[in-house]
């Protein structure tokens, strides 16, 4: 049975997470201390449930451990304080599509080719800013910040982000959602009155060239259903690498 861990402990749980799993980065990012979440643990596997509620299923876990967390889903500790939504492998899926109460869905992985960064032009009246601590409290909207890391103080010391401003307006924000020692996956969200303008892909690229000079891989991932996501990914030069299912609540 799995047991849940505390905060020193959480390292010992990398020894469980493949590379190639999808969604891998949100487990490594726990587990390697860059930003908040829950480990659950036993000796052959180890589930990492990330602060923004995406969830990884790592080791050799068995149909004890999938019965065990399919009453995480059902449970009230499933929904609140924040949701709960785990990448699942192909077993996994065929698992849980067999339970009631959940939804599989799929999800799509890009990653960025060995190239330089698009060059944007930024048009007036806007600029591009680093997101700093006056802009994350200014962000509103539901892919911020917040949405991924537990405080503005761990974003503002393991995060980077950059917004494109109109005056004192964040119109467009594009930020680190997910950090381990070798990647970042990039957050965007453009505010209503602003889409369709081409925001978006200046804060991407802004956040992309600082990736790439950082050392990391730039990584991106969507719902199959966000076409405007996919898009945007394309068009920055990003390659569809890999799909994966998720499981949730209904």
């Amino acid at each position: 049975m799995m047991k849940k861990l505390c905060i020193s402990e959480y390292a010992s749980a990398e020894r469980f997470i493949r590379p190639e799993q999808c969604g891998a980065i949100y487990a490594y990012s726990i587990a390697q201390g860059y930003q908040h979440g829950d480990v659950y643990a036993d000796e052959h596997s180890a589930l990492l449930w990330h602060h923004c509620g995406f969830a990884l299923l790592c080791g050799a876990y068995d149909t004890d451990t999938l019965n065990e967390i399919y009453e995480m889903f059902l449970s009230e500790k499933a929904a609140l304080p924040r949701r709960f939504v785990l990448f699942a492998e192909n077993t996994v899926a065929d698992f849980y599509s067999k339970k009631s109460s959940l939804i599989l869905e799929q999800r799509y992985f890009y990653e960025y080719p060995d190239a330089p960064p698009p060059q944007i032009i930024v048009p007036d009246p806007f600029r591009v800013q680093t997101i700093d601590g006056a802009l994350t409290e200014k962000i509103c909207g539901r892919i911020t910040p917040s949405f991924s890391w537990d405080s503005a103080a761990a974003f503002l010391s393991n995060g980077k982000g950059y917004c494109v401003t109109d005056g004192d307006i964040p119109a467009s924000w594009s930020f680190s959602a997910a950090v381990s020692d070798t990647e970042t996956d990039i957050g965007i969200e453009t505010a209503a009155a602003y889409q369709r303008r081409g925001l978006a892909k200046i804060a991407a690229s802004a956040l992309l060239a600082d990736v790439i000079a950082a050392g990391k891989k730039p990584v991106w991932a969507c719902h199959a259903g966000n076409q405007g996501s996919q898009r945007l990914a394309s068009s920055l030069g990003y390659v569809r690498t890999a799909a994966c299912c998720t499981v949730r609540r209904e």
